[in-house]
């Protein structure tokens, strides 16, 4: 059976998972799941099985990946359960025509493991083959990781921002070759840039860069990068043999940083990269083979941190430091167990990038199909992948998904768009990418402030902030996020502009969206000050919104929340209406620039809700008629976050909400993580009851994807809309005809992995 990366089989889910039970000795575990069924099965019944490893008899083959290979498999397949079990689990998945997602899961408790060459593993039916040229094989070393950050997929739609790092310090050890960066780069830009990858250089003297230094990465990291290609030398400490990977320093020198260190500086990165790649090839010498390791005299491998074949030990260190940057949080990794030759790269690289965009991002068939293509090359098994993501999947397909009685839900929410018949209702992700996420908030200050969580409450910010109140006092948490913010945004901007260290938060804020505005013009508030809306209700504290507004040309009038009485308020003019030149922003959470507005920890919410019920008449009346009169639409929320059911109990509570049910106008969009169902029908039907219930025969419909995914796609359907915020096409810009009235029409996908018209995935504004 070959596979090819635009077929979609089903696929069904096969993990081993090794646990040390003593030195040199393991327990197997075996699970496995069909695709049509959420059950997990045990091929093993249950029984115990001991695997043993000989480290010594394995390091002597060490020259020989054949030899390695079986002798690997004879000692995974030792007992008779676990090959018939594997065999009955692979004869299944034939005769069904299913891929198999194989995982091997190797347990904290044994990190020696990660040193074996897994991807040379022999057929256990065959001995003479490698496993792992079978394609209906996707493999992959799965790592259970403690940590708790949450992995937010790409978009299919966004454009994939690439930063290739080269590091070649000076004062490199005679050991170690120094790097050809030119012939690094070029073919980092021939893989990548034919595919629509759009490639940001970090390297010293190339395009005008800086040293590859920590700092200067993670700097990089955080700029809405989804892959990182770093090409470095690397070597072990003794006696610990802990990876340090050779960075430079702000002159050049090597800067040796371990695998700890690294690992710790990634972890205060706000969004990192959905995939790291660890590059070691032959940069500077010849095409053939990669040379092998040098022996010892015992015919082992030599201990020694910097050997005389310099390059492998670089790829075996890098590749040793794989499993810490999924630790760290980057979901995907693969690095080289050697020095991949460059006959090898040239073909293996491009094929995998290729592959990953014809398979929307899954990262194990993009291996698994890359690999088949070298499979002939000796060095085919050096590239291994280690994974935190059960789903495999790097980036989703964005979609609006009718649900309840929804009819032709884009012509009906453009419709209601173009009349200025809708109130857009916008959540946290919106400011996300000037602000900071609240969940990286969250986890700073339970990080900080030792705040005794379990780990899946450390992200949520209601909760955190709930804590800090009771042991600081009741205000601590609204001025201590007034500070981290204004703080944050002096570090990222002072640089640019030394008089923004004296700036206030507001004229930080202000600034900065400015900048980021001008920077893309596709920029989500941008986009909503230029759709002819009359009502905005905003989650946000911040002014991204009004400033994006007065730049489109409009005069917004601002009301904050009259949750209690000490909001301060500012009155309305006397017989205001909204309108489209006149918009009303209604600050439902507060703002930055009065604390005690603030919305934020578990208790203030529940006072919001009493607060707004009690003081419902001091809410502007046209805030209260165009919520109970018109289309909504919710942007940059997440379900179970409490911004969102704080806003729409709010809005379902109040009076006249019947009339709501004559709108096909709940547009809810949901930003999926790797919490979520990787299929949304669980989501959807979650969502679908919640709504049924709170809003009657309210006729609604979920997109699956970010707010710059849906702000996208609702441009490129009406060409009315796209010439309002963006003005008249280029005259050799096509235009192309969206039926705003045809539920079926949908918009042609971009080409894989090229750029497509919506905001650039991973931006998390």
């Amino acid at each position: 059976m070959v596979v090819r990366a635009g077929d979609s089989p089903e696929i069904a889910e096969l993990e081993l998972w090794l646990e040390c039970r003593a030195f040199a000795t393991y327990l197997l575990t075996m699970r496995f799941e069909r695709p049509d069924d959420d059950v997990i099965n045990d091929p093993l019944e249950g029984r115990e099985v001991v695997v043993t490893v000989d480290f010594p008899a394995l390091a002597a083959k060490a020259l020989d990946p054949a030899a390695y290979g079986r002798f690997l498999a004879e000692s995974l397949f030792a007992s008779e359960m676990v090959r018939q079990g594997f065999r009955a689990c692979r004869t299944e998945a034939r005769s069904n025509g299913w891929l198999i997602r194989l995982r091997l899961a190797i347990g904290a408790s044994a990190p020696e493991l990660h040193e074996l060459r897994w991807e040379t593993l022999r057929d256990p039916e065959h001995p003479d083959s490698p496993l792992l040229t079978d394609q209906t094989l996707l493999f992959s070393r799965f790592l259970h990781s403690g940590n708790d950050r949450r992995i937010r997929p790409g978009s299919k739609r966004g454009r994939r921002r690439v930063l290739v790092a080269v590091a070649n310090p000076t004062g490199l050890p005679p050991t170690m070759a120094a790097i050809d960066v030119p012939a690094e780069i070029a073919r980092a830009r021939h893989s990548l840039e034919p595919l629509g990858f759009q490639v940001e250089v970090l390297s010293r003297g190339a395009d005008g860069s800086s040293p590859v230094t920590l700092d200067a990465l993670a700097e990089r990291l955080g700029n809405d990068t989804d892959v990182l290609y770093l090409v470095a030398h690397g070597s072990r400490k003794m006696p610990s043999r802990e990876p340090w990977v050779a960075l430079e320093n702000q002159e050049g020198t090597l800067k040796p940083v371990t695998a700890s260190e690294l690992a710790g500086r990634l972890r205060q990165v706000t969004e990192l990269p959905l995939l790291a790649m660890l590059v070691t090839c032959q940069s500077a010498g010849g095409g053939g083979p990669a040379p092998a390791p040098r022996p010892a005299d015992n015919g082992q491998p030599a201990a020694d941190s910097l050997p005389a074949a310099p390059a492998t030990a670089t790829g075996e260190a890098l590749a040793a430091l794989a499993p810490r940057l999924v630790e760290a949080g980057i979901p995907a990794v693969i690095g080289m167990q050697g020095n991949l030759s460059m006959r090898t790269a040239s073909r293996l690289l491009p094929a995998f990038f290729a592959e990953l965009g014809a398979c929307n991002g899954m990262i194990d068939r993009a291996m698994t199909a890359a690999r088949a293509l070298v499979q002939a090359e000796p060095d085919s098994w050096m590239p291994v992948l280690y994974l935190r993501l059960k789903s495999a999947c790097l980036w989703y397909e964005p979609g609006l998904q009718t649900a309840g009685s929804a009819a032709a839900p884009w012509a009906s929410l453009i419709r209601n768009v173009r009349r200025g018949n809708c109130v857009a209702i916008l959540g946290p992700e919106l400011s996300e990418r000037l602000l900071g996420s609240r969940r990286e908030i969250a986890r700073r200050w339970a990080e900080e402030h030792a705040v005794p969580l379990v780990l899946q409450d450390r992200d949520d910010l209601a909760q955190v902030a709930q804590y800090l109140a009771v042991v600081e006092g009741s205000s601590f948490p609204a001025n201590t996020l007034v500070d981290h913010i204004h703080n944050e945004l002096r570090r990222r901007y002072a640089n640019a502009d030394p008089k923004m260290l004296r700036a206030d938060i507001s004229r930080l804020i202000e600034t900065a969206g400015a900048r980021l505005r001008a920077s893309d013009p596709l920029d989500p508030h941008s986009i909503l000050a230029g759709l002819p809306l009359k009502v905005y209700i905003t989650a946000s504290p911040g002014s991204m919104l009004t400033d994006a507004l007065r730049e489109a040309g409009r005069d917004p009038q601002l009301v904050v929340a009259p949750w209690h009485n000490r909001v301060e308020q500012e009155p309305l003019p006397d017989e205001y209406e909204p309108s489209e030149q006149q918009p009303l922003v209604y600050h439902a959470l507060g703002r930055f620039e009065d604390p005690q507005s603030l919305v934020i920890t578990e208790d203030d919410f529940f006072e919001y809700l009493i607060g707004i019920t009690a003081r419902r008449f001091d809410i502007p009346e046209p805030i209260n008629s165009a919520t109970a009169q018109s289309a909504l639409l919710f942007l940059g929320f997440s379900p179970e976050d409490w911004t969102f059911r704080a806003l729409f109990s709010t809005i379902m509570s109040q009076e006249g909400r019947a009339a709501l049910n004559g709108f096909d106008h709940v547009a809810v969009q949901v930003s999926p993580d790797e919490r979520r169902p990787d299929n949304p029908r669980g989501l959807r039907h979650y969502l679908e009851t919640y709504f049924r219930n709170r809003v009657f025969q309210g006729r609604f419909s979920v997109y699956w994807g970010r707010a710059d995914d849906f702000l996208g796609e609702l441009l490129d359907r009406s060409p009315e809309l796209r010439e309002r915020v963006l003005g008249p096409p280029a005259p050799d810009e096509p235009i192309t005809p969206m039926a705003e009235d045809s539920a079926a029409r949908a918009v042609p996908s971009a080409p894989s992995g090229t750029p497509a018209t919506g905001v650039p995935a991973g931006s998390g504004v």
